[in-house]
Order: C-alpha cells, then structure tokens, then sequence
C-alpha cells in the first residue's frame, strides 16, 4: 500500500488483492470471479484482472495455461476393480480427458464388465467444448455437459448432472432429460451466454450435451453422449444418452439372469440336440434354451418401450455353441428405442388442400 504525505491533500491508497485457486493446470482458469460496484462508496474504483475478461467485471482465474498439472495416472489405478457406473470429474482437458476414455474402455471389456460412464462439464467457449467432445472424446462412454460462462466450476456441474443421473437411470434407462431442471446451479447472468438455438443445434452435432437458463432456471437441453463421428462422418446411432444406458442396463440385467437364475438352473452345458433326438434333461443347458430366456426378457423392455422392435427376425438373439471351450455365444441385438425430442407443425390461415 502506498499513501500520500502530503498535509495539505487527504490522504490516498492504491492496493492489490490477489487471489489465488486450489486447482492445478487449466482447471483453475474454470472459476469465473465478478464484482459488482453498486454499493461501493463513490471514489473509489477498482479493476479486476485475470486470465481473460468475462462479460461485464468478470475473469476468469489464472495465468495462460493455469500453474501445476494435474496427473491422474496413478488415481486410475486404483479403481479398476469395482464398477462406479457414473463418474464425475473435476477436469476436462484433453491429456486427462484421454486417460479416463481409456480407463473406462478396458473396465468396460468381457471379462470384467466394469460398466462406468463419465461426466465431464465445461462452462468455456462453445468451440471448447466441442473440441473435448468431437476431437478429444467421441466416446460411447463420455458425455460432455457444457454451460458457457457459468458461474459454477465444471466440477460441480458434472457432479450434479452424474448425481441425478445415478439415482433416475438405476430403474429407467429411458428417463426424459429435456428441459431436466438443474436447480442447484446458478442460472446464467448474461443474455449473450444463453446459447440459440443454433448454437444448441451445432453443440448436438459435435457431441455436446448444453445447458441453457429460462427464467433463472438452468435446464438440459438434451442429454447425449460425446460420440458422434465415424471416419469424418457425422454418426448419430448412438446418440442419445438412453442409447448407452440401455445397452448398459441390459447387459448387467441379462448377466444378472444367468448368473442367479440360468447357470443355478443348469450347471452342465452341451450344444443343442439333434432333430431327432429327446429334449435333454433338466439341468442342462443348450443354445435354444438360453436363446429363449434372452428373448423373453427382450420382450419385457419391449413392453416397457425400451426397445422399438419384437425380438423377432434380424432382431432375435442368436445363440450357438463353442465347442471348444464349452460355453454358449450370444449375438443379442438391441433395437433402442428413441425419445421424442422434436415435433414440427405449421399453423396458417388458409385451408389444407387435399
């Protein structure tokens, strides 16, 4: 502080307040900090500075490519034994953003089906968010959740958004996320951070999931994952966010059967009988019995509306048996069914000609 001596002036000061983040790496230039001089006494005046200015008497922290990096290598390594189905994580830059892909690719394998989805979150740049989501990501698994400029860290946003997911998905994995209140998170301030709808449009086609604020309420516009590219082409099968959550659902529903119902039943196994020859006994298992178990359950999300087709056709299980190792290999086709997301109608004053 620097005070002038004179005894002829009141006296006057200059001082600089720093502030400083507990983040490492970019993740500290995610907290947005604003100050509003309504009540300041008249005289004084202040100036904010930061990484980059946001709105009005707003910045973000940090210096250019924040202090410290973060290194998950080691975190990683100790959760490959146990399924947390959703996470949420504190960062979102690409070299992290890389590791947790494949982290959650190799728990996700046969023999393990460890089944996690991951959260990441964004309140950057609309071309941010798209570059973690269409060029770092484009992962089944992923799901970037983006809301510019806002107030919350990313790290809270995500775990909000994983939170509720957690607790809908677990009995429906077909829940509505459109228009989903998110009413824990501050809704945003300023008219320009509210996305258009194209901007909305062009978030959804790079595998963004955006948040928009309506009357002070911030709201999911649609719940997608980050997968959306195949060989430069836009992909949309699997789009929506119920479309890996189904898949997840009954592939753990489906093991569950065999594991507590199927196996019990039928502990020994041999390949399906001959035409001519008598049904085998109970307790043995063979590929049309289990095929039949795999499509009555089939059916059952069928009715739920999970799935838009009967398991019938090109869309009924198809089992055999590998001689060789002694076990039954099941083709299961899953015939997701889509949310209604959009309706079109023309209204107009003359009559429709037929």
């Amino acid at each position: 502080m620097r005070r002038r001596a004179s005894p002829r002036r009141p006296p006057t000061a200059t001082d600089t307040i720093t502030l400083t983040t507990k983040n490492l790496g970019v993740t500290e230039k995610d907290w947005i900090l604003y100050y509003d001089a309504t009540d300041a006494p008249s005289g004084i005046t202040m100036t904010i500075t930061g990484s980059a200015a946001v709105n009005t008497a707003g910045v973000r922290f940090g210096v250019a490519g924040g202090t410290g990096a973060e290194d998950i290598t080691t975190l990683l390594t100790k959760l490959t034994k146990t399924r947390y189905a959703r996470i949420a994580l504190g960062h979102n830059d690409s070299v992290n953003a890389a590791l947790w892909e494949t982290h959650v690719d190799t728990k996700a394998g046969p023999l393990a089906l460890l089944l996690d989805q991951i959260v990441f979150a964004h309140n950057g740049t609309a071309g941010q968010a798209q570059t973690l989501a269409q060029t770092n990501l484009n992962a089944f698994r992923a799901q970037v959740v983006w809301c510019r400029n806002s107030e919350n860290h990313p790290c809270q946003i995500g775990a909000l958004v994983a939170a509720f997911r957690s607790v809908y998905e677990q009995t429906n994995p077909f829940t509505d996320w459109d228009g989903f209140a998110l009413t824990y998170l501050k809704g945003q301030a300023f008219e320009a951070d509210i996305p258009s709808d194209t901007e909305q449009d062009v978030a959804l086609n790079a595998g963004v999931t955006p948040l928009t604020t309506v009357d002070g309420t911030v709201r999911i516009v649609r719940m997608i994952t980050s997968y959306c590219v195949s060989n430069s082409v836009q992909d949309e099968r699997c789009l929506d966010i119920a479309d890996i959550v189904m898949t997840d659902y009954a592939t753990l529903d489906i093991k569950l059967m065999y594991e507590t119902e199927f196996r019990p039943q039928n502990p020994i196994v041999r390949a399906d009988p001959s035409p001519e020859e008598e049904p085998p006994t109970a307790g043995v298992a063979f590929p049309r019995l289990w095929n039949a178990k795999v499509s009555e359950r089939l059916q059952e999300y069928k009715n739920a509306g999970w799935l838009s087709e009967e398991p019938k056709g090109v869309w009924a299980p198809v089992s055999t048996f590998n001689k060789a190792g002694g076990y039954i290999a099941t083709d299961t086709p899953l015939a997701v069914s889509r949310l209604q997301h959009r309706l079109d109608n023309v209204m107009r004053q003359i009559a429709t000609v037929g």
